[in-house]
């Protein structure tokens, strides 16, 4: 089994005799043509097609991660913002916002996933509405659109709201995700805006009743941090008391009111409070 984008670290676990002989966990064996990735040794002992395999989280403790989302037509000057991110060392991983691509062509994915290949952190993704034109090219490179996970005690959750609402399988996984993220940092992310305070184009959900709601649940779920793409801008804010940021800086179209460019967020979560700067790439 070989796996890439794997998270520093980051070892699986299995029944004896499936990944190791005693059931302790593995980081498996490098393999120079996948970056960040390794190969697993799998194997299914007498009378048995299906074995389980599991990741070991990492332990609960400070860390940093990065976000931006759009990069649509710009992939061919993604390099600089590449190079921008990798003199981050101690990121944990990098989160894409959506709009990765303009129109999910083949060969948009294929620059994607090289472009990012130069990356020295991991990257958690997500589509945006560019993302999902014309066909399932996004989820079939990438995998799913909406998930919830733990990362040194941190719940991240991603929506997918490329389509301007969310779909009733998600508005179903929801409260359970929320309920996971109670009593620990909970980072939600999706493209684009669940509301947003400029006005300035169709920047937030299609249906004010859902935002709301969201809205709702995400406050009274004591969601701590909010993050959104869509905007081709920067922006800080809040959403029902909890603070909100637009890191739209992958170099798409960029919007010439704020002044910044192109950028990414650098987010430290020390103590269970997450902390936002803003970096700018070209300067």
């Amino acid at each position: 089994m070989r796996v890439w984008n794997l998270l520093p670290g980051l070892t699986l676990t299995a029944l004896p005799g499936v990944l190791t002989t005693d059931g302790s966990p593995t980081s498996g064996t490098p393999e120079p043509s996948l970056h960040l990735g390794a190969r697993f040794d799998v194997r299914f002992p007498a009378g048995v097609d299906l074995v389980e395999v599991r990741s070991v989280a990492p332990p609960a403790g400070d860390l940093t991660f990065l976000a931006l989302g759009d990069i649509q037509e710009a992939i061919g000057g993604f390099g600089a913002v590449v190079d921008k991110l990798n003199a981050e060392p101690s990121a944990d991983f990098l989160m894409l916002l959506g709009d990765l691509t303009n129109r999910t062509s083949t060969k948009e994915l294929d620059d994607i996933e090289a472009t990012s290949a130069r990356l020295r952190m991991p990257v958690y993704a997500k589509p945006g509405n560019h993302d999902c034109y014309t066909t399932d090219g996004y989820q079939r490179r990438f995998g799913r659109t909406a998930y919830s996970f733990l990362h040194r005690g941190v719940r991240f959750t991603s929506l997918d709201s490329g389509s301007g609402t969310l779909a009733p399988t998600v508005w179903d996984a929801l409260p359970g995700w929320l309920e996971d993220g109670r009593g620990q940092p909970h980072v939600v992310f999706t493209h684009i805006p669940v509301t947003e305070v400029n006005g300035l184009r169709g920047g937030q959900w299609a249906s004010r009743r859902e935002a709301r709601q969201a809205s709702a649940l995400f406050s009274e779920a004591g969601v701590d941090l909010l993050l959104f793409g869509h905007m081709y801008s920067y922006d800080a804010y809040q959403v029902a008391g909890i603070p909100a940021y637009i890191a739209d800086g992958g170099g798409a179209s960029p919007e010439a009111f704020d002044g910044v460019g192109r950028h990414f967020l650098r987010v430290g979560v020390r103590g269970g409070v997450p902390n936002v700067e803003l970096v700018r790439v070209d300067e």
